[in-house]
């Protein structure tokens, strides 16, 4: 029996966890409380991309209500990793923001 696959697969859909996986291991190797470190990489990523993610969020709620999605679809879809990875931009400076802490206390 041999496996044919019909669709390449997507990377794209692991990003989110191995993001977490990097801050997971910055945090255990710096000492810096896991939600403080997540709260310290949004707030740079809103700096250097001149963006609010608390503002992108509600406005993303408010379009997911207005179409009438589940909650249980709006509260997956509205996590701000899940705004980020939304928008190229933020996605590739976020990326390079955890890459920058990772050298640091982790190297």
């Amino acid at each position: 029996t041999e496996l044919t696959f019909t669709e390449p697969i997507a990377l794209e859909a692991f990003a989110p966890a191995e993001i977490n996986a990097r801050v997971r291991e910055i945090s255990i190797k710096s000492g810096i409380e896991y939600r403080e470190l997540w709260s310290k990489l949004y707030g740079e990523l809103e700096v250097t991309a001149h963006t609010n993610l608390s503002r992108l969020q509600q406005n993303k709620i408010k379009r997911m209500e207005r179409a009438g999605n589940t909650k249980a679809a709006i509260q997956s879809e509205t996590t701000k990793l899940a705004i980020i990875f939304a928008k190229p931009k933020h996605k590739a400076i976020f990326e390079h923001i955890v890459k920058m802490y990772a050298m640091r206390y982790c190297a």
